[in-house]
């Protein structure tokens, strides 16, 4: 177990300026990931949440992914 330090609900976190629905798409067709990535204002962000069930293997996959499609 992770400990529940790591258990949140939901945190909102600023991307680099780009394409946010292609982003989406890449993140869950080609790795498997489901996040909303919004756009407002000209900027993007990354809306993650997580439950009980997510583990820190899945946040660590998260920011492999997002490492290499940004």
């Amino acid at each position: 177990s992770d400990g529940h330090a790591w258990y949140g609900s939901m945190t909102h976190l600023p991307l680099p300026p780009g394409d946010a629905r292609a982003l989406q798409h890449s993140l869950w067709q080609d790795h498997g990931i489901e996040v909303p990535i919004v756009s407002w204002r000209d900027e993007r962000s990354i809306r993650v949440s997580c439950h009980l069930y997510n583990t820190r293997q899945h946040l660590e996959r998260l920011l492999e992914a997002l490492r290499a499609l940004l």
